[in-house]
């Protein structure tokens, strides 16, 4: 009966879920209703016992409780967060991992702006901006010039202007504004959006969609519904509002969790993502374990790169310069300022000696077999891998 339900469900034939699938599934849900009816005894809270009435799978519904509970007692709001109860159009999540490490980098920088600015007009100058050091300690962005932050070219940085590029750094927004995360926690597959954007233009034409198989066997449906001008090519605004071409980190972690204990293993890491994932999927548990106690939680999970598809965090990086390690510009491989700092953040995290580099052991890349090996000057060698 399961595989039956599934089948009907998976449109596109490609044997998973997309948003825009799941959505056909729960949208005839009211969340807020069925909590009401869910609180048997009216105090505004459901109890373990309350929320698991009625349900089958009792394992997973009693996960799905201890994952989203706080308190032991489930509120309405937290009841809003659970994938099962709600569809991703309905939901509304605890704040994103990702959006609270900008805003806090935000605060930080934005008190060194106010030191630095001398004629508090809430704008910093060229010469302000250098010797207050603004960004000094912002991870990421510690190289990038004056007029990468004056995104005007008026010849000052204001306030909004930091803010905007923190945020495009972490990959929270584009530079222009528009949005890679939603409210019920979902990232938009920006990487898919660059890599089928050929020319570099900030369009996918229908061509280019149909052909590079972004759609599935319902190609041309999904683009049509996508293409809300039928201008016959996609904007990133459109594709990021086709639910198929979102991530949904939270029902991710979920539904790797097979065992139902509310955290992932290696094992149900390694199992749930797809053979390309795994040079980086199989660092997880040593770079983003927080807690050490080797599983990741939903928190834990949503900072993992995979989990935030804006970049091809997967492609084997080169040893350009043949010193046997990976640095943070070997790593980065541009300049830009978007995703800069969730790019030093990844680096920093397989960097487990703080060595500042990274050796094959930390992270896998290639080695030109045809360039000398030249040793790092760091007086402590780490061993190099072979080439792929």
């Amino acid at each position: 009966m399961v595989a039956f339900v599934f089948e009907k469900l998976d449109v596109s034939g490609e044997g998973r879920l997309d948003l825009d699938e799941l959505t056909f599934k729960t949208s005839h849900r009211n969340p807020e209703r069925d909590f009401r009816a869910a609180d048997a005894n009216g105090d505004g809270m459901l109890s373990l016992q309350e929320f698991t009435a009625g349900q089958g799978e009792p394992d997973r519904h009693r996960r799905d409780f201890d994952v989203f509970d706080a308190d032991h007692r489930l509120s309405c709001q937290e009841y809003l967060s659970v994938p099962s109860r709600t569809s991703p159009d309905q939901r509304v999540c605890d704040q994103d991992p990702i959006v609270a490490a900008a805003e806090t980098r935000i605060v930080e920088v934005m008190q060194v702006f106010a030191s630095a600015d001398g004629n508090e007009n809430l704008r910093l100058d060229a010469d302000e901006f250098r010797n207050g050091r603004v960004t000094r300690d912002v991870p990421g962005l510690e190289l990038i010039r004056f007029d990468g932050w004056d995104r005007n070219s008026d010849g000052s940085v204001s306030g909004e202007e930091v803010q905007t590029v923190i945020r495009a750094a972490y990959g929270v927004q584009r530079l222009d504004g528009q949005a890679y995360r939603t409210p019920a926690g979902t990232v938009v597959n920006n990487m898919l959006f660059t890599h089928a954007d050929e020319n570099g233009d900030d369009r996918i034409s229908k061509r280019a969609y149909l052909e590079g198989g972004y759609g599935g066997k319902n190609a041309a449906e999904k683009f049509q519904e996508a293409d809300l001008d039928g201008e016959g090519i996609l904007t990133f605004a459109e594709w990021s509002r086709a639910p198929h071409r979102r991530i949904d980190p939270i029902a991710e972690f979920l539904r790797f969790d097979a065992d139902f204990s509310g955290g992932l293993s290696h094992e149900e890491v390694m199992a749930g993502t797809q053979e390309w994932q795994h040079l980086v999927t199989q660092r997880y548990l040593t770079a983003f374990d927080n807690e050490g106690d080797q599983q990741l939680s939903l928190a834990e999970y949503r900072r993992v790169p995979m989990a935030n598809l804006l970049a091809p965090w997967h492609v084997k990086r080169g040893d350009r310069d043949g010193d046997g390690h990976l640095s943070f510009s070997e790593f980065r491989d541009d300049n830009q300022v978007e995703l800069a700092g969730l790019s030093r953040e990844y680096f920093d995290r397989y960097d487990r000696d703080d060595d500042g580099k990274l050796s094959q052991q930390e992270l896998d890349f290639r080695v030109d077999p045809n360039k000398p090996h030249r040793k790092s000057p760091s007086p402590t060698t780490t061993p190099t891998g072979t080439a792929s």
